[in-house]
């Protein structure tokens, strides 16, 4: 107890120590993830003496919340990438820029942010990193490959030193070459965690390290979707494409982003309250539960961003939305974005009420540096920032039951600072009612603002800097979950005020006025013997005039024959699945920008994506044979995920997934 107390003085030090030297413009840090603000956790640990005794369990949670996540070991989508859900659409090459098909939002914050959010699907996120509690070690390697060298690898490991003290290291590496020329992918995400807790369970502290690298080559495109069926491209590394320099190499484009990022993330605190032991009917074990009363929380966030574009071979025509300028053998051009931030708050938690499910209210106060700079051969600009912002949580969710009301509220106000007026505000709302179904209701409203790449560009020829009104975000739904019928249904509307954009031109837009989204969403499941019939459908349309087109219907489906042999040691789950969307006017990429822009000129309509695959389990042990696209080889144009973008052809993807316990 005295160590915590002790180590708990010396964070409140280093908060003030922060706090003086917090507008000094070089100073790295990190915004407040409001999905992640601390909760409740009921940690309970057993007698040290059981520890080698026991038989292996394996969990996860994120900081100061109970809910559990345990090592995956289904087989309805192990054919699929996992590293980007099922509803993601990338730019045809694994590992390439990407965007959710259930739309939401990407550029507004109400952090002040960097602005590049292609490659989010991939990221290794400070906020959402999992906290491990193991009775023993556990490894994990997943492993993917597929056609054009297509491969993603991941080790995970963590174990316990201590009952009270764990530790995870994880790694991730993407890369591919793509079925079109210089397309090239290679990822790299790494993250360090620990978890420990003091051994009167007062003091508690959650740390993690995160690393992020993606490389991307640029092609621009393909110049016509007509040359796709095109007997002289029946090669699809020979179609002609947007972004080409005559003696360069085939495999590397000449023009490619680099987003690389690093995070640092401390969480800790002391709670005041009385330990009780709970034994067990013969007295042989026991249980030690903390009853909180009072808690200190100290979360510190450190965080550098560095965002590259460079054209070793440009073409005049390339950049003359943005500038006018004919290029020598010898330029190049070279922008460097870069964003280093520092986030400290303090928060004070009280629990009300009796009982196992106590309501914890914490308030507190929190000072955020942001610090953003624009770097160009001989040019140089940047500027840095000093806000000062309130948080605050309501919540019950300390309790693993769904038999409870389980309330989750929190919010963030900036009170000072150039991001003054900024919110975001929040709450979740569930239950199990009866024993047929789960509801929840959720609200959110945000007030934000541009993202620096969004107001800034500037390389060595062109200097451009823009402002803004707030954009203005309101979601209001609710989703039901039946499990006994294996269904799940919901509905969102959305309101978006100021909403930004990016047209075909490359010229950052704000539209003025408020339009709607409205979005539903149906999961349903069918069971025929040993045959699933699996749905997926996501339905969205706008309402009013904006510059945001939306396929009205896309989905998923997939009928599998399930079934167990050799007196269930293997579990086979095999069949065909089937992708589809209403034609639309998909947006368009950018990258000089590094991001997605709005087009209404060109609609593209495609066919179902078809996929067998064949998956299967062994223990721990699972893989995966696929053979997409398969409805080319009746149809020979490729699907079009984008504009000037098409997906990869018909291919064969071979992976597998295997838990170690030590």
């Amino acid at each position: 107890m005295r160590s915590g107390r002790w180590l708990l003085l010396l964070s409140l030090g280093l908060l003030l120590t922060a706090t003086v030297f917090a507008q000094a413009p070089n100073l790295p840090g990190q915004p407040v993830g409001l999905d992640n603000t601390p909760q409740r956790d009921t940690s309970r640990r057993q007698q040290a003496t059981d520890w080698d005794n026991t038989p292996p369990v394996i969990y996860a949670h994120k900081a100061y919340n109970a809910g559990r996540t345990y090592p995956d070991t289904s087989l309805n989508h192990l054919h699929q990438p996992q590293v980007n859900g099922l509803f993601y659409r990338d730019l045809g090459n694994f590992g390439s820029a990407a965007q959710w098909v259930y739309w939401r939002p990407t550029l507004a914050k109400v952090n002040p942010s960097f602005g590049y959010p292609a490659f989010d699907p991939y990221r290794f996120d400070a906020d959402s990193v999992l906290y491990y509690n193991t009775t023993r070690p556990y490894s994990e390697f997943q492993y993917r490959l597929g056609s054009q060298l297509e491969q993603w690898a991941e080790i995970l490991h963590t174990q316990n030193i201590r009952p009270q003290w764990n530790f995870a290291a994880r790694y991730r590496k993407i890369t591919s070459t793509g079925a079109f020329r210089t397309q090239r992918t290679n990822h790299d995400n790494a993250s360090l965690s620990t978890h420990y807790t003091s051994k009167g369970l007062h003091y508690e502290l959650y740390g993690n390290v995160v690393f992020n690298n993606f490389q991307q080559d640029e092609n621009g495109g393909i110049r016509s979707a007509e040359d796709l069926t095109n007997d002289l491209y029946s090669d699809r590394a020979t179609v002609p494409i947007r972004v080409a320099s005559a003696g360069y190499s085939n495999r590397r484009s000449p023009v490619y982003n680099t987003l690389r990022e690093g995070q640092v993330l401390l969480q800790h605190g002391y709670t005041f309250g009385r330990v009780d032991t709970v034994y067990n009917e013969d007295s042989t074990r026991y249980e030690a539960n903390l009853k909180s009363r009072f808690r200190i929380l100290h979360r510190l966030s450190l965080g550098s961003s560095r965002h590259i574009y460079n054209d070793l071979r440009p073409d005049s025509l390339r950049y003359a939305s943005l500038f006018q300028r004919l290029f020598s053998g010898s330029d190049s051009v070279y922008a460097l974005q870069r964003h280093q931030w520092t986030d400290n708050n303090v928060q004070l938690q009280t629990f009300v009420g009796k009982g196992p499910v106590p309501l914890l209210v914490s308030a507190g106060i929190g000072i955020r540096t942001d610090k953003f700079s624009s770097e160009a051969p001989d040019v140089y600009s940047g500027e840095s920032l000093f806000n000062t912002y309130l948080t605050g949580t309501l919540t019950n969710e300390a309790s693993d039951s769904l038999r409870n009301w389980r309330l989750n509220a929190q919010g963030i106000f900036y009170i000072a600072g150039p991001s003054i007026g900024n919110f975001d505000v929040s709450a979740t709302v569930s239950r199990t009612l009866g024993s047929r179904f789960l509801l929840t209701a959720d609200a959110r409203q945000q007030l934000g603002e541009a993202p620096y790449a969004f107001r800034k560009y500037q390389n060595a020829f062109y200097n451009q800097e823009l402002s803004f009104s707030k954009e203005t975000y309101t979601r209001i739904g609710a989703t039901i979950q039946l499990p006994s019928s294996r269904l799940a249904l919901g509905f969102h509307t959305v309101l978006i005020g100021n909403y930004l954009y990016t047209d075909s031109l490359n010229n950052a837009l704000q539209q003025s006025g408020v339009f709607q989204v409205l979005q539903a969403t149906v999961h349903k499941q069918f069971r025929f013997g040993k045959w699933i019939s699996d749905n997926e459908l996501v339905l969205q349309q706008r309402n009013g005039d904006a510059p945001l087109n939306l396929p009205l219907y896309s989905g998923r489906h997939s009928l599998a024959w399930q079934s167990a042999l050799f007196k269930d040691a293997i579990l086979i789950y095999s069949g065909l699945e089937l992708r589809y969307n209403t034609p639309w006017y998909a947006d368009g990429y950018s990258a000089v920008l590094g991001r997605f822009y709005h087009q209404s000129a060109v609609q593209l309509s495609n066919p179902p994506e078809l996929t067998a695959f064949f998956n299967f389990r062994v223990k721990r042990f699972r893989a995966s044979l696929s053979i997409d696209q398969i409805q080319q080889l009746i149809i020979r144009k490729n699907v079009q995920r984008y504009l000037y973008y098409p997906a990869p052809g018909f291919g064969f993807r071979f992976g597998f997934s295997w838990g170690l316990v030590n």
